[in-house]
């Protein structure tokens, strides 16, 4: 079993509100349905790119709720808006490739303390995957038991789906081939083979300008603490861009990209 990331920056422009790629994301479709006829098994979360960030950081939703930003109740109801209909378009893509996949909106089932994902109702992954279904759900505004809403990202639900699943990989796909050696990236920056806690110190933070859940450091940071106690999960970043890679990636051959290691 696998868990797959569909970032927010592959499967939209993030500098552009509510643009969807839609070839990309049909591409990616396709893969994924060769996969899962040579009997793979996926959960697939994705990002919410431009139908979340843009409006989420313009009414500070991941810092809670704050009665000084004025409407900030429409920009959280904007914000789900948003992100459902990304949902949906994947959704479409997905099925339209013969993929049986069936959206978990996280507002429905997951729970936020300050800002971090507190509960997940893992139930219904687990009963999606018994009738032969592939869950998918995404980045969204959520409730908040102390900030009374904030966000929840594709980048938590991941790692705590793959805290209760195990899985054999999780697929962080991405817009750039891997973890560059710096950030911001040169010209002819490499991608590093490999990242540890060692090679942190090493970066600087990326721009996080439209990023409101942490952008690629924040990521990392996240897959370290997940691998601590996870070592035989195999993490790995690779780009949503080198389809005959992200096809290798999914079923387990040679994969050209940056793995999250422990040492």
């Amino acid at each position: 079993m696998q868990i797959i990331k569909l970032g927010g920056s592959v499967i939209t422009d993030k500098k552009r509100y509510c643009r969807f790629r839609k070839q990309v994301v049909g591409k990616i479709a396709g893969e994924l349905k060769r996969a899962a006829d040579a009997g793979e098994k996926f959960v697939i979360v994705h990002g919410a790119g431009s139908f979340g960030h843009i409006k989420a950081r313009e009414y500070q939703l991941n810092l809670g709720r704050n009665p000084k930003i004025g409407d900030q109740h429409l920009g959280f109801a904007r914000v789900h808006l948003d992100v459902r209909t990304l949902n949906l378009k994947i959704m479409e893509c997905l099925n339209k490739h013969g993929i049986s996949a069936v959206s978990l909106p996280p507002l429905s089932i997951a729970l936020n303390s300050a800002g971090k994902l507190k509960v997940l109702d893992v139930g219904a992954f687990e009963r999606a995957l018994s009738n032969s279904l592939v869950p998918v759900t995404f980045g969204d505004v959520v409730f908040d038991e102390k900030l009374g809403f904030s966000i929840c990202s594709g980048d938590d639900l991941t790692l705590k789906l793959g805290a209760h699943f195990l899985p054999e990989r999780v697929i962080f796909v991405c817009d750039v081939p891997g973890v560059y050696a710096d950030f911001p990236p040169k010209k002819h920056t490499a991608i590093l083979k490999e990242i540890s806690p060692s090679d942190i110190s090493n970066l600087s933070k990326a721009n996080p300008e439209f990023d409101v859940t942490g952008g690629i450091f924040g990521k990392i940071q996240k897959c370290f603490t997940f691998l601590e106690e996870r070592k035989t999960t195999e993490i790995w970043v690779i780009s949503g861009r080198n389809f005959d890679n992200f096809r290798n990636a999914l079923i387990g051959k040679d994969i050209q990209g940056t793995k999250v290691v422990i040492k």
